[in-house]
């Protein structure tokens, strides 16, 4: 099908949907127009609270990225003093390890480093772990970590992960987002990451409040709506429908048309003794034509 056939279609589709949308009352197409406001307000709601969201869990990776690409130039740092010959390949390890154990951010956040097996090389906290393969340690939801990273350092050379893990102190596992990088010289992938169930918090509280100031605004458009609807119904006298049927018929010389009992001062109501005064002012008109014909027949 052209677009030029398809045009017939679509204008027969306008003029029904036109047609549909005049048949309705005011009241009708007036909560129709609000329903469609909210509805708007709550899609441009969403997209916004989703950008948000976005914008925030991108702020985290680009700290992520930039705090592991620091740790891989350490090491490098270290494994460069090797190649130097200022330290052996152990003792640059071993201060590569060092220097980042002691490095925190946010407070209590930190770097660790495991080998490709999975097994620990460094960790700040749990140094009981030195050594330990770390195959088995897994998440609420069941993911192997450390097997992860092990698989996003060797496929991509660095990358992300998550999965839930528990805040210290806490049981209750939580969202966290973690950044790995291999470095390859030696075998390790240096790691940190951080709990992004800040996000989600900021996200369900920015979600409640769009929520609350949509409701309060549907309130306020059904109120405007309704008192708009009333006012123009109220002018009227009726239903414009109704009001442009009766309006035709007098129009159009029909002046037995009832208006019925309308608002005072409503267009209806005048439109109402408008065809009372000329139904009256027709019967004078008839009743003087009688008497005038009466009054001729006698002078002849």
């Amino acid at each position: 099908m052209t677009a030029f056939s398809a045009l017939p279609t679509t204008r027969r589709f306008k003029g029904i949907s036109m047609k549909l949308f005049v048949s309705l009352k005011v009241s009708s197409r007036m909560y129709l127009m609000v329903a469609l406001s909210v509805l708007g307000l709550l899609l441009l709601s969403a997209l916004s609270l989703w950008q948000m969201r976005d914008s925030m869990l991108e702020e985290r990776r680009d700290k992520l990225r930039n705090l592991v690409e620091y740790a891989h130039t350490q090491m490098a740092y270290y494994d460069a003093q090797a190649t130097a010959g200022r330290l052996t390949l152990q003792q640059a390890q071993q201060q590569a390890a060092e220097a980042l154990r002691s490095v925190r951010y946010d407070q209590d956040e930190y770097f660790w480093i495991n080998d490709m097996q999975p097994a620990m090389v460094m960790h700040p906290i749990k140094r009981e772990l030195q050594g330990k393969p770390l195959a088995q340690i897994k998440d609420s939801d069941g993911k192997a970590l450390f097997v992860e990273f092990v698989r996003v350092a060797q496929a991509k050379g660095a990358g992300f992960v998550d999965y839930q893990w528990p805040r210290p102190g806490v049981e209750a596992a939580v969202p966290k987002l973690s950044y790995v990088m291999a470095y390859q010289p030696w075998g390790w992938i240096v790691g940190t990451g951080i709990y992004i169930d800040d996000v989600d918090a900021a996200f369900h509280r920015q979600a409640m409040l769009l929520g609350g100031i949509s409701a309060a605004l549907l309130v306020l458009m059904l109120l405007a709506g309704r008192a708009i609807c009333g006012s123009i119904v109220h002018t009227l006298g009726g239903e414009p429908a109704e009001a442009t049927a009766i309006m035709g018929r007098v129009a159009s010389g029909d002046l037995t048309a009832q208006v019925g009992n309308r608002p005072a001062g409503s267009l209806l109501h005048s439109l109402g003794g408008m065809a009372q005064a000329l139904r009256e002012l027709i019967a004078q008109v008839r009743d003087s034509a009688v008497s005038l014909a009466q009054n001729a027949e006698q002078i002849r």
